[in-house]
């Protein structure tokens, strides 16, 4: 039976450094995932730079490729401010 949803509390430093490690886990839960959508919670995320931006367009890419729904929720003003300013706050699923 396949869960209506999964939902994945991230923490730590997302830098330029740490984007790897932070992209395989995303994927790697995108990959065992038995449900049809999973929820990332970005409430305890500390952001360094802009790089968080490819990490969250490059988790998006591959459900889209599994056909997983995502939900990037609870994210900070400034994540929000970053991918408006990079363009891509109307195509990442970005909740307060």
């Amino acid at each position: 039976m396949v869960d209506d949803r999964t939902s994945v509390t991230l923490q730590g430093l997302v830098s330029i450094d740490s984007v790897v490690s932070f992209s395989e886990l995303m994927m790697s839960e995108l990959n065992n995932s038995r449900s049809a959508k999973v929820v990332f919670d970005l409430s305890k995320l500390e952001l360094e730079g802009s790089a968080v931006i490819a990490l969250l367009v490059g988790v998006m890419r591959e459900a889209r490729r599994l056909g997983i729904e995502i939900e990037y929720k609870s994210c900070s003003t400034s994540l929000i401010e970053i991918a408006e300013v990079s363009g891509v706050d109307q195509i990442l699923p970005l909740s307060k």
